[in-house]
Formats: structure tokens, sequence, C-alpha cells
């Protein structure tokens, strides 16, 4: 799936950074996500095969799940903070 997206041009590259107040930033780097408006702008004979293999209903999680990397991030903290506590005794 992954080659036919970068054979259709529709990855492009992107980074997430997240930070808390004055905690160290987490980084992820070297990521690449579906552009939603290259997405839009396929031929229709690319949309049909991306439809056809089964690889949009994967797209159109994939995006979705883009939007969680915040709360990810947060919950991530929460889970650290019982540790943080417990160094700290």
């Amino acid at each position: 799936m992954c080659a036919a997206l970068q054979r259709l041009d529709i990855f492009i590259p992107f980074s997430m950074e997240g930070t808390e107040n004055s905690r160290k930033a987490t980084r992820l780097k070297d990521l690449f996500r579906v552009d939603e408006a290259k997405l839009a702008g396929l031929k229709p004979t690319a949309n049909k095969a991306l439809v056809t293999k089964g690889f949009m209903g994967r797209i159109y999680a994939h995006l979705h799940s883009l939007k969680n990397f915040s709360r990810l991030y947060r919950r991530e903290l929460q889970r650290r903070e019982p540790q943080r506590g417990n160094a700290k005794g």
C-alpha cells in the first residue's frame, strides 16, 4: 500500500513535537502522511484503483488517526506522572 501511495505522490513528510509547560520536548521526525489535497486531486482512475484495492478505508483511518497525536502525548505524560512522584520519594 505504501509503495502505491508513493507512486501516486500523495505522501508528504512531517514531524511532530509535543511540549507541556517546561518539560523537555518529545519529537517524532521522519514520518510520512497522506496529503489530503493531493488525495482529492487524484485522477478518477487512480482513485478507483485505491478503492478497488481496499486502500481508501485505510487512508481515511490514517488521516483520522493523525488527529490523535496530542491526545496520545497527554496520555503518555499522565502515565509518566506517577513514576516521577516515586523517583522523588
